[in-house]
């Protein structure tokens, strides 16, 4: 996942870490901030602790299954109130390049 930080591409084409990006849009009238995300992407590539999230998320059972030939990871888990219900759902198939998402 650290390799994936470094190398994501930013609007603007800058490549992380970059000095400053072309485009900031300020107001967000065109989607995300760009200094919002260029913190964000930098957040995870250096502070956020992705072992400890993927050992919570390994806790629960996991799932695949195919609909309309497009493969689905999931996770599922009973509530522990009937009236409460939790559940996760995260599709694995082909992005937008074509490169395989999982």
């Amino acid at each position: 996942m650290s390799r994936r930080m470094y190398s994501t591409i930013l609007p603007g084409g800058w490549i992380m870490p970059a000095s400053r990006m072309i485009f900031a849009n300020e107001d967000w009238s065109y989607g995300v901030n760009g200094d919002y995300l260029r913190s964000l992407v930098d957040y995870w590539r250096t502070d956020y602790d992705w072992r400890a999230q993927e050992g919570l998320i390994n806790l629960f059972s996991h799932y695949r299954t195919i609909i309309d030939d497009v493969p689905i990871h999931f996770i599922r888990s009973r509530a522990r109130a009937p009236s409460r219900s939790r559940s996760s759902c995260r599709t694995a198939g082909r992005g937008p390049s074509g490169t395989s998402r999982t």
